[in-house]
């Protein structure tokens, strides 16, 4: 997998995020969302499947991963190198009420900038628990940055 470098960032679109499994993912905007256009590039790839990855590889010290937070997203965990640094978003009593007043767009999930030098594989896990909550099961990526 090709490295993404310091300074650089990439949209969801890039080739080099694999996302796993491929058929769980999906490109934001065909529906008719109305809030497609506040992602960058007005795109997104998003899923409700739970432990469904998007991964990719970063050549540096520190690791940026943007999305939104919606009034259906609910819990993500971020590993690099296999490691986990936490999972976010476990309790649904802030989650946004209403898209149209409350969302957040373009915001960031999750960054770093204290790894060691080098190359590092981060992955974004959806932890959706559709039986614990039925509501807050999607997790979207817009864009990321090393």
């Amino acid at each position: 997998m090709t490295n993404l470098t310091r300074n650089t960032f990439v949209d969801c679109t890039c080739p080099l995020i694999n996302y796993l499994p491929a058929a769980d993912w999906y490109r934001g905007g065909y529906d008719g969302d109305p809030f497609t256009d506040r992602y960058q590039d007005s795109t997104f790839m998003f899923t409700n499947a739970t432990n469904a990855t998007a991964t990719f590889s970063i050549n540096g010290y520190g690791v940026h991963i943007f999305g939104a937070y919606r009034q259906n997203h609910g819990p993500y965990e971020v590993t690099i190198n296999g490691t986990s640094y936490g999972e976010f978003r476990t309790d649904d009593a802030d989650a946004p009420k209403n898209d149209a007043v409350d969302a957040l767009f373009q915001i960031q999930l999750f960054g770093i900038e204290s790894l060691p030098e080098g190359t590092h594989e981060v992955t974004l896990i959806n932890r959706a628990d559709p039986e614990k909550n039925k509501t807050l099961i999607y997790v979207d990526l817009d864009f990321v940055g090393a």
